[in-house]
C-alpha cells in the first residue's frame, strides 16, 4: 500500500482549517443571536398646541438621553415566555411566507388556461404546479402541527441570559416608524414585523405633556415579538433640566430591562378578616383574594389594594435590593359625603373628579384622610383644576371655587413674552444712562476740583442723566410689574383651593343647573346666529355674482352694437365711394 504523507498532511490541514472556520461562524451566529437589542422612537406631545423649536427638539432628545443612560447595561435575563413568543413568531412568519408562495403558485397554475399552448404542455405544466401546491400545503400543515405541539408543551423553554446592546450601537439613532404605520400601532403585527426584521427586541415609546416650564413624560416599553408592555413610567420635571427627567426614567427602566432574579414579598393585613374580600393588583396582575406571599421581579412596581367599603391604597416601590420584603396594610374605612360646588364666576362646563364625572355641581366623594382633586372642563375646552381639602368637606356640604375660564398655558406664555420684552427694554435703557451719568459725573468732579468746564455741556449732560435715570427706573418698574404678573400667571397652573360657602345646598344645585341651561341656550343662539350670517353672506355673494354677470352681459351687448354700427358706417362709405366713381 502506497501512502503519500505529504498529501495526507495537506488534507488534514485543510480539514482542520475548514472545521475552525465552521466553528467560528457558528460561534459568531450564536453570539449575534444572544444580543438583546433595545431602541426608541421619537416621542409625541399629548397636547395639540403650537411649539417652539426647543420644545420640538425634546421629542428626540428625551429618548436619546434615556438610551444614553441605558448604554452601560450588560445583559438581560430573558424569561421563558419571551423565548416561547420568539419561537411562535418564527412559525407565523414561515407560514405567511408559505401562504404567499401558495398564492403565487395557484395564480401561475390558473394562468395556463389563458396561454396559447398545446394540450400536452398544458397538462404537463398543470401537473407540475399541482405537485408544488401539494408540497406547499404539506409544509403549511407540518408548520401548524409543529406549532400545536409547541403550544401543548411550552415548559421546554427556559430562562436564559442574553447580552444587551443599543440599536446600531448608537444612542443618537432612533427607530424610524414607517410612513404607513401610525404611532398608535405598536401592538399591530405589521409594526412587530418591522421591528423584528431589524433584530430589535424592545422599543421605548413615550408622550409628553407641558404646563409652563414643567413637563410630565410618560414612557412605555414594548417587548417583541408579542408587543408585551412592561408598564407605563411617568416622571415630572423641569423642561430646562430634562436630563434629570431622562435619568429618573432610565433608572426605573433598568430593572424592567435586566429582569433580574425575583424576590419574595410577604403581605400582612392589620385586619385579617378582610383578606378574602381584598383585591391586590401588581402592575397588570390581579390577586383575589390576597395571598400571604407573592413573588415579583426586580424593579419599580405599581401596587394597589382594594376592598369594598375601604379606601384604595396605591403606591410604587423599587424592589431588588433585598430578597425578601414585607408589606403591611391598615385599611381606612370610607366616609361618603355629598358636596355642592358654587362657581363664583358663571362658566359652562363639566366637573371631573377622582375618576368620576357629573353634569351637575353635586360631587359624591369618599373622604378618608385625603383631599378631592379634579378639574372643570369648560365649554371653551379649558381644563381648570381644583382641590377640595378634606377638612372643608367634613365641615360643610357647600364649597365655592374661584375659577376663571382662561387658557392657563397660553396665558403663561403671553405673560412670559411680555416680561422678556420689559426686561429687554430695561437692558436697552442702561447704556444711555451709563453714558450720560458718567459724563455728568466727570464734569461735576472737575467743577468741584476748581477746573474750568463748559456750563452748557454740564447742563446738557445733567439733563440727559436725569432722563436716563427716569427712563431706567420706569423700565425697571415695568419689568418688576410684568415679573409679578408672570409669577401670578404661572401660579394659576396650581389647583384652585375650594373655600367654605354659606349658600344653601338645594339652592346652589338649582342655580347651577339654571346657569348651565342659560349657557346652553346662549350657545344654541350663537350657532343659529352664525348660521344666519353664513346664509346672508352666501346670498350676498350670489347677488353680487349675478350683478357682475348682468354687467358683463350689458358690456358685451354694447360692444356688439358698436361693432355692428361701425360695420354699417363702413358699408355706407363704400357705397358712396362707388357712386362717386360711377358718376365720374
Amino acid at each position: 500500500m502506497i501512502c503519500n504523507f505529504k498529501t495526507a498532511s495537506r488534507f488534514s490541514q485543510r480539514t482542520i482549517f475548514l472545521l475552525i472556520i465552521i466553528l467560528f461562524v457558528n460561534f459568531q451566529s450564536s453570539a449575534e443571536e444572544k444580543k438583546w437589542t433595545v431602541s426608541a422612537v421619537e416621542f409625541t406631545y399629548s397636547q395639540d398646541i403650537k411649539r417652539n423649536d426647543y420644545e420640538k427638539s425634546l421629542l428626540k432628545a428625551i429618548p436619546q438621553l434615556i438610551l444614553d443612560q441605558l448604554n452601560g447595561l450588560k445583559s438581560r435575563n430573558v424569561p421563558s415566555s419571551e423565548v416561547f413568543d420568539r419561537e411562535i413568531d418564527k412559525y407565523i412568519k414561515e407560514r405567511l411566507a408559505l401562504f404567499l408562495e401558495l398564492s403565487s403558485e395557484t395564480k401561475k397554475r390558473d394562468s395556463y388556461v389563458l396561454q396559447n399552448i398545446s394540450e400536452y404542455q398544458f397538462n404537463k405544466y398543470v401537473k407540475e404546479s399541482e405537485k408544488k401546491i401539494k408540497d406547499i400545503q404539506k409544509k403549511i400543515d407540518s408548520n401548524l402541527a409543529a406549532q400545536e405541539k409547541l403550544l401543548n408543551d411550552p415548559s421546554k423553554f427556559k430562562d436564559r441570559l442574553e447580552e444587551f446592546e443599543i440599536y446600531k450601537n448608537d444612542t443618537e439613532t432612533l427607530f424610524t416608524i414607517p410612513a404607513d404605520i401610525t404611532n398608535s400601532d405598536f401592538n399591530s403585527y405589521q409594526f412587530s414585523s418591522e421591528i423584528t426584521k431589524v433584530n430589535i427586541n424592545a422599543v421605548i415609546t413615550g408622550s409628553v405633556i407641558t404646563y409652563g416650564n414643567y413637563c410630565a413624560v410618560s414612557v412605555e416599553m414594548f417587548v417583541y415579538p408579542g408587543a408585551q408592555s412592561t408598564g407605563v413610567i411617568t416622571e415630572v420635571g423641569s423642561i430646562s433640566k430634562i436630563e434629570n427627567v431622562a435619568k429618573n426614567i432610565s433608572y426605573r427602566l433598568i430593572p424592567k430591562i435586566e429582569n433580574a432574579i425575583p424576590c419574595d414579598v410577604q403581605i400582612k393585613l392589620t385586619n385579617e378578616d378582610l383578606r378574602k374580600k381584598t383585591k391586590l393588583t401588581v402592575d397588570n396582575t390581579i390577586y383575589s383574594p390576597v395571598p400571604e406571599k407573592i413573588v415579583i421581579g426586580n424593579g419599580v412596581h405599581n401596587i394597589t389594594f382594594e376592598c369594598e367599603g375601604f379606601r384604595k391604597e396605591s403606591f410604587s416601590y423599587g424592589f431588588g435590593y433585598e430578597k425578601k420584603y414585607v408589606i403591611e396594610i391598615d385599611f381606612v374605612e370610607d366616609n361618603s359625603f355629598n358636596t355642592a360646588v358654587v362657581l363664583k364666576n358663571p362658566i359652562g362646563g363639566t366637573f371631573y373628579y377622582n375618576g368620576n364625572t357629573t353634569s351637575s355641581n353635586e360631587l359624591s366623594v369618599k373622604v378618608n384622610n385625603m383631599s378631592v382633586l379634579g378639574y372643570y372642563f369648560t365649554d371653551n375646552e379649558n381644563s381648570l383644576f381644583f382641590r377640595i381639602p378634606e377638612k372643608i368637606i367634613k365641615d360643610t356640604n357647600v364649597v365655592s371655587l374661584n375659577l376663571k375660564d382662561i387658557d392657563i398655558g397660553a396665558n403663561i406664555e403671553k405673560r412670559r413674552k411680555v416680561m422678556y420684552i420689559s426686561y429687554s427694554a430695561l437692558i436697552c435703557s442702561l447704556p444711555f444712562l451709563f453714558y450720560s451719568y458718567s459724563n455728568y459725573s466727570n464734569l461735576y468732579r472737575s467743577y468741584s476740583l476748581g477746573q474750568p468746564i463748559d456750563r452748557n455741556e454740564f447742563s446738557t449732560y445733567q439733563t440727559m442723566s436725569y432722563i436716563g435715570i427716569g427712563l431706567s427706573v420706569s423700565m425697571g418698574c415695568w419689568f418688576l410689574y410684568e415679573l409679578v404678573r408672570y409669577l401670578i400667571a404661572a401660579n394659576k397652573a396650581l389647583p384652585v383651593e375650594a373655600k367654605k360657602s354659606s349658600s344653601n345646598y338645594e339652592t346652589s344645585v338649582q342655580e347651577y343647573l339654571e346657569m348651565q341651561d342659560r349657557f346652553r341656550i346662549m350657545k344654541e343662539e350663537e350657532l343659529e346666529r352664525q348660521k344666519l350670517e353664513e346664509e346672508k353672506k352666501a346670498a350676498l355673494e350670489a347677488e353680487q355674482k349675478a350683478a357682475e354677470e348682468a354687467e358683463n352681459n350689458t358690456l358685451e351687448k354694447d360692444e356688439t352694437e358698436q361693432t355692428q354700427s361701425s360695420d354699417n358706417n363702413s358699408k355706407i362709405k363704400t357705397e358712396n365711394t362707388d357712386t362717386l366713381t360711377g358718376d365720374r
